[in-house]
């Protein structure tokens, strides 16, 4: 048992604990970026580079139907369902996301948050940055065009540029 004085604890026995909602936000973006780190050196100690690990996952996925059961449910490029589902994945990662509605799409932008203070994570596991941005870009766009998308991903000055538009012709899955 600790020393510390039950005045001193941030709890109190038989009580409910929840931290404040941006410690939550934090916490699990921080967990969501430690858990891709770790996949991204698992992958490359087995040989795979950050696009190659985002084709296998997204190859599970599309084995269990996923990629076909969003279009049946949602239409192949559904360009505002994709807006939806892109800025709650968005929402994770980052710290909030600007909408422009454009001619034949939309643009978002979103602010990095993990390149203002690098986690520790990605010393841990010996991930540099680019890496881990390669991979979030593999994936996201090839992602993108499995559901009939054209997504254009640029980080560049602590922000993430994504530009949304319908994908021409059936989708290659």
């Amino acid at each position: 048992m600790s020393d510390a004085s039950p005045s001193a604890r941030p709890w109190r026995s038989g009580e409910r604990h929840r931290p404040p909602p941006a410690t939550l936000v934090e916490g699990r973006a921080l967990g969501a970026l430690t858990h891709l780190v770790a996949k991204l050196r698992l992958a490359r100690d087995f040989g795979l580079a950050p696009d190659a690990l985002a084709t296998w996952s997204l190859d599970r996925h599309g084995e269990r139907g996923y990629h076909d059961e969003w279009i049946a449910a949602h239409g192949r490029g559904n360009l505002e369902r994709f807006l939806g589902d892109f800025l709650a994945g968005r929402s994770v990662l980052y710290d909030e996301s600007w909408v422009t509605v454009q001619v034949g799409g939309f643009e978002v932008r979103s602010r990095i948050w993990y390149h203002d203070e690098l986690p520790e994570a990605f010393f841990y596991f010996d991930v540099s940055p680019e890496e881990f941005t390669d991979y979030v870009i593999a994936l996201g766009c090839e992602n993108a065009r499995r559901l009939g998308v054209e997504l254009t991903l640029v980080h560049e000055d602590g922000f993430e540029r994504a530009v949304i538009r319908a994908l021409p012709g059936p989708p290659t899955i």
